[in-house]
């Protein structure tokens, strides 16, 4: 049989639980931001790395071109 004490005990340990969810929830929802920022920011990254190395293969075909023509 419950008391007094022990239904305030649970109200209290519910509202540190909600309010513990309503914290963990907006980190995960920062961490999903954070995500799908660097997501974003390494595929803009291998874009350019790709292009660098699409010039440098040009470049390469060009001077043996160059050098054997």
């Amino acid at each position: 049989m419950a008391t007094k004490y022990d239904a305030k005990m649970s109200q209290e340990n519910n509202l540190n639980l909600l309010k513990q969810m309503t914290y963990e929830k907006q980190k995960q929802d920062l961490f999903i931001q954070k995500s799908a920022y660097l997501e974003n920011y390494n595929l803009s990254l291998f874009n350019k790395l790709f292009e660098i190395t699409k010039e440098l293969l040009l470049t390469k075909k060009s001077i043996l071109e160059e050098h054997y023509n």
